[in-house]
């Protein structure tokens, strides 16, 4: 949560989304796989993706496959300096 706030004041004009948030209330050992079916459809609706340098998400299968769903889509890559 405190990502997504930093990045609202740092880019106006951008609602950030996060696929965790979104769907937290899906039972990630039931539905794992329906979440982040989920989150790509989420990011085919999108114009950028940032990804969190947050050291249990920065490598996490998730986020992988949806680095590689923007690059094949040709969505850019946010790229923000945010303490955390």
């Amino acid at each position: 949560q405190q990502e997504c706030l930093k990045i609202m004041r740092e880019c106006e004009g951008f609602t950030p989304v996060s696929p965790i948030l979104q769907f937290s209330y899906l039972d990630e050992n039931k539905h794992r796989d329906k979440a982040l079916q989920m989150g790509l459809e989420l990011l085919k609706a999108s114009d950028y993706i940032y990804m969190s340098n947050h050291k249990d998400a920065k490598y996490s299968k998730g986020m992988q496959e949806e680095l590689a769903l923007a690059k094949k889509l040709g969505i850019k890559e946010l790229v923000l300096e945010l303490p955390l």
